[in-house]
């Protein structure tokens, strides 16, 4: 293979690996000779799909010239972008030189934020080839360093050997990305990492929340550039310490350039140096003066070499004395510039380098007139290597954007400022050199004078309303700190307590910086009133508890809006609420929604507030209050503020995952078990005692950087909150493998461990091996527990057994082998007479006793309990007076068991994820809980009770016009876990959502519900198939009686579909594949057939007024069947049976229900899994516009209406309409391109589709004409259901928060939009002052989607859910009033204001 082709199969490598199929190429290269036999079962042997066509990639360029092409045209058959793409490599690989690739490679190196190079520069050729090759041999998680003194020109020969149009696409496809680094602190070098993750997620693939920390910052860009699966090198310049390369350490190729070698030292054989040992050659220096000046090298003057031997070659010097040369106006001052630059450099000696520059620096400002002077002297309150965008300069010297150019172009030409074009927005920024020069020249009242003056005029331009302030990487980062600086300390709560700024900053910025200001800046929000300080608390709480909410604000069209409607949820009485409620008042226009019933649903804030991403593998509160140590997937500790998110401090040590950690009992010291095999000890008390002292004393911003007078030359100086080596007191080792637990004994003598090769051990304080047990165990050992006294020790394992040890001697004394699972936690009881196990799906309660042999006896908490209630147990803490066991659960919720009463006393869902880790606080008030990549803190003393908490799938109807005509039957999460209340229905009534009935138990559990329209019968479906109804009494009702269960009848599998038709008849779906018919008359009719569990059922008037019974099957078929009603029967059509795929086929069938003979059958879908079925009234045309007189014949035989219409949607994004009379295909539609269709629905006008997409798309697709879909794009997750304003143009979706739509859609004189069926008058929907597209918006962001001419979209509003989605929404007609619950369980009744 040639090697322009082999670097063509280099870059498209990720997309190959991402999209191709190695079966759809692998045939027609083992038919060209390409592969043989041996070739294509190594590629088979592969377990995944990337792994196979990885294997291709690396067999291809060993098998000749004719692979290339061969590969090329196997793609043209089913992959014509990737074959495209291959040739259009080649051809720029023909002529890298060509303009289309130092195009490309100018685009790449503006992505990664290079800085352009000085102009002029001079290029070192030997240096930069140099650098260049160490580039194209780099290794992953290789370092290369570039060092020498400053100023010599390292950055700009690491910069100039990026240039290289081969280098970057060929050996970094996935991007180079340039930090500046620099004397960082710990909060300076967290905003670079989260500048990097913004840099690598501008595709919007991630979640717009920055990270909080440098850990999560990390774990997130480990993950993208896991993502990226291609290489990419990431470029740190100008770095002082050791300590910065190790946050760096992800897997990527980086490249340092530092004025000290020995930051290397630590990488251990993983990197390379370049050094710079002198600067500019005299040649060198006289090709940029001369350059500079215009003339040739060999007219300048003597004084040029003179110079170039005082400043010792220097390339900083160089370039700006060149530029204090090159504003002459004539000859003699020409010669007098030389002179002068003489004198300055002889004044000073050869070690006094920075004096020179700083010198140097000051000929060249005073070479430029007045107004370029003062505009340069106010760029002092900026900080250096920090980006400063256009914008922020024109509102700062209330300049255009052009002029604002045109003056910074001036200051870029004399080397004073350096540019970069950042995606459309320019940004300048100082050398620590020039920032050091400004600081010094300005008095300290001068430079607040400055930051006055630019926080005047953000206020003259956004002061009547901030939350327009722009979000432009700067203004809303740094505003606390001009503000601050300018000692105008009476406008801080102007800012911080205007709720539009808060809301901005907040989805800008994240919850962690915006607590961080309310600390830092409290003395100033606090003055003047006590009212300040209540108002300070409440904005605290609801940054802490809604912060987390607030990463998607960033997609809203109007973000203000949507943190007005976050601030809606809080307590009425909160400073918050209030002004939301102003707001509200002053725009009338803008939509926004009240929630209802948020008072009875109290309990709802016990998510206190998501801490920290990354992955947490266990969490322990310390002995001071708020402060929480928690584990990391990758090795590192971090030491936590709970309250505010920050972090205090980080360990290091570990080289893997930490998998426990306990606290010791005096507090000043804690344990870690890892994977890498050890267990470390660590001093906790003087980590808390500098959290301590630094808590409050943080620098005025996250992204500031401090001043650095000494930056030229850098002092020794001890790296203050950055990685070290290793942290730990002490290291324990001698397990040989992963260490999976620990447990420090509560007298503070002992600790024991537990290893994944069965082994135990027992150690002193001193970390002395006391005791060693090898063999402890058949299995890994999973959990270890001392006894209250530390005279007992349990250990517990994945082979299912607990056993029991003496700590002294270390004897075994027995083994609990009741369990058959693997068992993760034990506690044991204070009176050493039992220990509570927990495994898999059991909880076990051992009871012994020390004083005579143990005895077996034990209580079965819970065992074998069902799949489908919670998959497993992960993790369990016993609280201080040991009666509650928290247990946490695969189903991404935590279960509270009163262990007397052996059942479940309180739930809690919503989680992110799995909850694999819990613990209680030192007052037992409080709960850590980690699930997924989060940590979250939940309130105990508001816990949910079980009746109180409610499952996500329910039933709602308004029973009138009224909205207080509400019912809501939803059942208690409880369902299925404790005996005493299995079975039970809530139901509650009006907008406030009051609990008016709890219905007596069935004796199995509910789950599934209906509402009649009447609102006094609720049907049910159970787990063993009963199916039963509840008649309650009218609303307003005196009686208090408890509403008995009406048992129907049974299926012989559970329920999971159910619906009333007419006359208050039930049908049900099962998943015994039936369906059954109810009538009120006790009559019950079973229709089977189905091909699977029936999952859709409905009732439908017939043309000789009987009913149709309609039923959908998990299969994917669809069949109907008539209830009684004596007319002749057309005979059954035949179906070819190569027309219905085995598994992926839709049949509906009209069977009579008295006989069960079917009437019709009709293919309705086939070629994919149907994922939503829906029977729809709807007048519409034919696909061919025409109907055949076979048709007509049909529609006249068939007892179906003519307005039936089977709707169907696969996971191949298919959506077709089929006619239930005739089968006949109305429309179809291809939606693949937006991945699977999980719901939809049709207007009232049957113009528009909308679907809900798996990924999180909405689709807009017009049905009366054809035009490109409009896809809507805000959802992380799956969309779960929808609803349509009957006029068409409101549209909300439902997924992991509620999105309100507003449609514009451009009438068709074909498909005129008041169209409606004959003899049908439209739809007349009742006024709503809010439900109008607003002619003026209080709030400036109006941004709209529009990819296509014909339907164009605003969204309007956001409601963030408590739990992590929704599933079900019902809306009122009026459409005033939106009803639903989310996965914790919480009610929402949402009314538009």
């Amino acid at each position: 293979m040639e090697d322009r082709q082999r670097r063509a199969l280099q870059r498209a490598h990720s997309k190959l690996v991402k999209d191709l199929r190695v079966d759809a190429v692998t045939d027609h290269l083992h038919s060209r000779g390409v592969l043989n036999e041996d070739h294509l079962e190594i590629i088979s042997s592969k377990p995944t799909r990337k792994e196979r066509v990885t294997e291709l990639l690396k067999l291809l360029p060993q098998r000749g010239p004719d692979a290339f092409p061969a590969l090329v045209e196997a793609l043209r058959r089913n992959y014509r972008w990737l074959a495209d793409e291959l040739e259009e490599y080649v051809h720029e690989l023909n002529d890298s030189k060509s303009e289309a690739a130092q195009a490309a490679l100018e685009e790449r190196l503006r992505a990664g934020a290079v800085p352009s190079l000085p102009a002029p520069h001079i290029t070192r050729k030997q240096c930069v080839a140099e650098i260049r090759q160490h580039l194209k041999e780099l290794k992953e998680n290789h370092f290369l360093g570039v060092h020498g003194m400053p100023g010599i020109g390292k950055s700009v020969c690491m910069n100039e050997a990026l240039r290289d149009t081969e280098l970057l696409p060929d050996r970094f496809p996935g991007g180079v990305y340039w930090i500046s680094v620099g004397d960082v602190d710990h909060e300076a070098l967290l905003n670079k990492l989260q500048a990097l993750c913004e840099r690598l997620t501008e595709d919007g693939s991630t979640a717009a929340q920055l990270p909080p920390t440098i850990e999560v910052a990390r774990e997130r860009l480990r993950k993208l550039l896991n993502r990226l699966e291609r290489p990419c090198l990431f470029v740190l310049d100008d770095v002082w310490k050791a300590e910065v390369l190790a946050v760096f350490e992800l897997g990527a190729c980086v490249a340092v350039t530092t004025r000290d070698a020995a930051v290397l030292d630590r990488m251990d054989g993983r990197s390379v140096t370049v050094a710079l040992k002198g600067g500019f050659s005299e040649s060198e220096s006289r090709e940029l003066l001369a350059t500079r000046l215009g003339m040739p090298p060999d007219q300048l003057p003597p004084e040029a070499e003179v110079i170039h031997r005082r400043c010792l070659g220097s390339p900083m010097v160089i370039a700006l004395l060149s530029s204090f040369l090159a504003d002459k106006t004539g000859r003699r001052e020409s010669r007098n510039r030389w002179h002068k630059c003489l004198e300055i450099l002889e004044q000073g000696k050869h070690e006094k380098l920075k004096t020179n520059i700083m010198e140097a620096i000051d000929l060249t400002v005073k070479t430029m007139d007045e107004q370029h002077d003062k505009l340069f002297g106010s760029l002092t309150i900026f900080g250096a290597d920090i980006g400063i965008p256009c914008e922020v300069l024109g509102t700062y010297w209330d300049m255009s954007a052009d002029d604002v150019e045109d003056a910074m172009n001036d200051l870029v030409n004399k080397s004073l400022v350096q540019d970069m074009v950042d995606s459309n927005t320019t940004l300048y920024s100082m050398h620590d050199l020039i920032f050091d020069y400004l600081a010094h020249k300005y008095t300290s009242e001068q430079k607040a004078e400055m930051h006055g003056k630019l926080v005047e005029r953000y206020l003259v331009e956004y002061g009547s309303d901030l939350s327009r302030l722009p979000d432009d990487d700067y203004t809303l980062w740094f505003i606390g700190q001009h503000v601050h600086r300018s000692g105008q300390h009476h406008l801080f709560p102007r800012f911080y307590f205007d709720l539009g700024f808060v809301g901005n900053k907040l989805r800008v910025t994240g919850p962690s910086d915006l607590l961080s200001d309310f600390r830092k800046y409290g003395e100033f929000l606090d003055r003047d009133s006590n009212d300040n300080i209540t108002r300070r608390i409440d904005f605290e709480n609801f940054v802490r508890t809604a912060g987390h909410r607030a990463a998607g604000l960033s997609k809203a069209d109007d973000p203000a809006a949507a943190a007005v409607q976050l601030a809606l949820c809080q307590p009425d009485s909160s400073e918050v609420y209030k002004a939301a409620e102003r707001i509200c008042a002053e725009s009338s226009d803008q939509l926004f929604f009240r929630w209802r019933n948020k008072e009875a649903m109290r309990w709802s804030n016990v998510l206190l507030t998501k801490l920290f991403s990354g992955s947490v593998w266990d969490v322990v509160f310390t002995y001071e209050e708020n402060l929480v140590l928690a584990a990391y997937g990758d090795g590192h500790i971090k030491l936590w503020n709970m309250l505010t998110g920050d972090e205090h401090r980080s360990f290091h040590g570990h080289a893997d995952r930490v998998n426990q950690l306990t606290v010791s009992p005096s507090g000043d010291r804690f344990v870690s078990a890892s994977e890498d095999g050890s267990l470390k000890i660590w001093d906790l008390d003087a980590a808390i005692m500098e959290a301590l002292a630094s808590s409050g004393q943080r620098t005025p911003s996250p992204r500031i950087r401090h001043s650095s007078s000494s930056a030229f030359f850098p002092e020794s100086r001890r790296p203050s909150g950055l990685p070290r080596l290793d942290d730990s007191v002490q290291t324990l080792e001698g397990h040989g493998t992963a260490v999976a637990c620990v447990d420090w004994s509560p007298d503070g003598h002992y600790l024991i461990s537990g290893a994944d090769n069965g082994g135990v051990k027992v150690w002193d304080c001193f970390g002395e091996e006391v005791h060693s047990h090898p063999t402890a165990h058949e299995k890994n050992v999973t959990c270890c527990s001392f006894s209250p006294d530390s005279s007992y020790f349990a250990t517990g394992s994945a082979d299912g057994k607990v056993r029991l040890w003496c700590t002294e001697k270390g004897d075994q004394l027995y083994t609990f082998s009741q369990h058959n699972l693997r068992v993760i936690s034990l506690s044991l009881s204070k009176d050493n007479n039992s220990i509570v196990s927990v495994a898999d799906k059991e909880i076990f309660l051992w009871v012994w006793n020390t004083d005579r042999r143990p005895s077996r006896d034990f209580i079965p908490v819970q065992m074998g309990r069902s799949a489908v209630d919670h998959d497993l147990y992960l993790c369990s803490r016993l609280n201080e007076d040991q009666r509650l066991l928290v247990v946490g659960t695969s189903s991404n919720m935590y279960e509270t068991w009163d262990l007397q009463e052996k059942r479940v006393i309180s739930t809690q869902r919503g989680f992110a994820g799995s909850v694999t880790s819990l613990v209680f606080s030192r007052d037992g008030k409080q709960l850590l809980a980690g699930a997924d990549d989060t940590v979250t803190t939940c309130s105990l003393t508001a816990t949910p009770k079980v009746e109180d908490s409610l499952q996500p799938l329910f039933s709602a109807r308004f029973v009138s016009a009224d909205p207080q005509s509400l019912v809501v039957a939803a059942i208690t999460s409880n369902n299925g876990v404790q005996e005493r209340r299995d079975g039970e229905l809530t139901v509650l009534r009006g907008l406030e959502g009051k609990v008016t009935k709890t219905t007596k138990p069935v004796g199995e559990k509910i789950i599934i519900t209906k509402i009649n329209k009447t609102g006094t019968l609720v049907a049910f479906g159970c787990e063993d198939g009963s199916v039963g109804v509840y008649h309650l009494p009218p609303a307003g009702s005196a009686t208090q009686e408890v509403p008995e269960p009406n048992i129907l009848g049974k299926h012989n599998d559970r329920v999971i579909s159910l619906k009333f038709g007419p006359n208050d008849t039930v049908v049900s779906g099962s998943e015994d594949k039936t369906m059954k018919v109810w009538w009120p008359d006790n009559r019950s009719v079973a229709c089977g057939g189905n091909g699977g569990a029936v999952t859709q059922v409905g009732l439908y008037e017939a043309r000789d007024h009987g009913l149709i019974a309609v039923s959908c099957s998990r299969d994917g078929t669809l069949k109907g069947w008539r209830a009684p009603v004596h007319v002749r029967l057309p005979r059954l059509p035949s179906i070819s049976t190569a027309d219905l795929s085995e598994s992926y086929r839709t049949v509906t069938r009209v069977y009579r229900a008295d006989t069960g003979k079917p009437i019709t059958a009709h293919l309705t879908h086939a070629g994919s899994t149907v994922t939503c079925y829906r029977i729809v009234r709807a007048n519409l045309p034919d696909e061919n516009g025409a109907t055949s007189a076979a048709t007509a014949a049909a529609r006249d035989k068939s007892p179906c209406p003519d307005d039936l219409v089977v709707v169907t949607a696969g996971v191949d994004g298919t959506v077709k309409m089929c006619r239930l009379c005739t089968g006949d295909l109305i429309k179809s539609f291809s939606l693949e391109e937006f991945g699977p269709v999980r719901t939809f629905r049709l207007s009232a006008d049957n113009h528009l589709l909308v679907t809900g997409h798996d990924n999180g798309s909405v689709v807009v697709s017009r049905t009366d004409h054809q035009c490109k879909p409009l896809r809507l794009q805000f959802h992380h997750s799956m969309v779960n259901d929808l609803a349509i304003h009957p006029n068409g143009r409101e549209i909300i979706s439902l997924s992991d928060s509620l999105a309100w739509w507003r449609l514009d859609v451009d009438e068709n004189p074909m498909s005129p939009r008041g169209r409606t069926r004959a003899g049908q008058s439209p739809l007349v929907v009742p006024p709503s002052p809010r439900l109008t597209l607003p002619a003026k918006r209080y709030f400036n962001y109006n941004r709209r989607t529009s990819l296509t001419p014909e339907i164009r979209a605003t969204l309007r509003q956001v409601f963030s859910f408590r739990g992590t989605l929704a599933r079900r929404l019902v809306v009122s007609d009026d459409w005033t009033t939106l009803v639903t619950i989310d996965d914790a369980g919480v009610l929402y009744v949402l009314q538009v204001m």
